[in-house]
């Protein structure tokens, strides 16, 4: 981290200067952590669910499309994912719902679940 010269004179101005320079990686970790932490009430609706989701996402300058996945998945109350009969349609309902690309997520989902892994 360059400064032109004479432009630090006391802890005050690092310190401001430090956080200017890394606030958005700060910020991003404790968005992603908001993120993994939201949980769908009992009540809740999909629609509301999402519409809270989304809210936490589009906040997040960068954030990886599996982390991001993973972070809706795991937040839906799971009596809702019960009724889809096959993991192509559980990660159809993901991607529509969480607004992933299918095609991706599938790829990177499907070959991270044990029973179909390569070997």
């Amino acid at each position: 981290m360059e400064f032109p010269a004479n432009s630090i004179d006391s802890y005050a101005n690092t310190a401001d200067a430090f956080i200017a320079k890394y606030k958005t990686s700060i910020t991003n970790k404790q968005d992603e952590r908001a993120l993994m932490d939201l949980q769908q009430a009992p009540c809740e609706s999909l629609k509301d669910f999402h519409e809270r989701y989304k809210v936490i996402l589009n906040n997040i300058p960068s954030i990886d499309n599996k982390i991001a996945y993973m972070a809706f998945y795991s937040g839906l109350n799971y009596g809702k994912l019960n009724n889809i009969p096959s993991i192509d349609n559980k990660i159809a309902y993901m991607a529509f719902y969480s607004g992933l690309n299918y095609g991706k997520l599938k790829k990177e989902l499907v070959l991270d679940t044990p029973s179909q892994r390569i070997s």
